[in-house]
């Protein structure tokens, strides 16, 4: 694991990132394997400004380009396909230290890395990039995630990640 600090400029750009994604998206209802779990989502402003701040550091950790990008909702099927970092990173934040990466099926057939990364509260400079794995193997080795009824979401543990 990586500890990475984001430095105030960082933050001040995840922070617009992470409002205009937010205001691009008003209105737009969660994907379907997320929407029948809706008493588990987090606040979406809350939520994108760690994800903002995962994909940066990640970006950073890996030396990689981080695309900072947003669209309106209605161009989503436009750049559905496009990774988080450089040409193949797939940034999956995660609310609690210790929880799994879970991967999507779609990943794999983009033949994405995955990588794992938690944002600290307090500070919120803080983040842990906590490890990666190639999309195909993760959802090879993959287990079933309980809530998820769509079959389409596996999760795989931190100690089956490569460590940054």
């Amino acid at each position: 694991m990586a500890t990475i600090e984001l430095n105030d400029s960082d933050l001040v750009l995840a922070r617009l990132v992470a409002d205009k994604r937010n205001e691009m998206n008003t209105g737009r209802g969660d994907a379907p394997a997320y929407a029948r779990n809706s008493d588990r989502m987090e606040d979406n402003t809350v939520a994108m400004y760690a994800s903002t701040r995962c994909e940066l550091a990640t970006a950073k950790a890996f030396n990689r380009y981080w695309h900072a990008s947003w669209w309106p909702a209605t161009h989503h099927h436009l750049h559905k396909h496009e990774p988080d970092v450089g040409v193949n990173i797939e940034v999956k934040r995660i609310r609690s230290p210790h929880n799994p990466l879970l991967v999507k099926e779609d990943y794999v057939t983009l033949d994405r890395v995955i990588v794992l990364a938690y944002a600290h509260t307090d500070p919120d400079n803080l983040v842990d990039v906590i490890g990666y794995i190639p999309a195909p193997l993760a959802w090879d080795i993959g287990t079933p995630v309980d809530w998820d009824n769509s079959g389409l979401l596996r999760q795989v543990s931190q100690q089956q990640l490569t460590a940054i």
